[in-house]
């Protein structure tokens, strides 16, 4: 039993590290964009980090893993309530 709290518990902080790396680079991103803006250079590259993403999508990868994190830390709440 202690493994799969473990290991659950590895997943959670996994996909919570993950989420706020996304997150950085959706804020790295718009700055970046906003300094390109304001450079008056963003013709060319149209403010992106990646010229195949959108800014959004970023946030809405890290809010999936947050969801995943508070999923998880849900499940394991539940059970030690479950067995006090």
């Amino acid at each position: 039993m202690k493994t799969s709290l473990r290991l659950s518990n590895l997943i959670a902080w996994t996909s919570a590290v993950i989420a706020l790396l996304f997150l950085l680079l959706g804020i790295i991103q718009i700055i970046y964009g906003h300094f390109l803006f304001f450079a008056g250079l963003s013709d060319t590259t149209s403010g992106r980090l990646f010229g195949d993403t959108e800014i959004i999508n970023f946030f809405i990868a890290a809010s999936c893993f947050f969801l995943i994190t508070i999923g998880i830390f849900i499940i394991q709440i539940k059970d030690q309530l479950k067995k006090e």
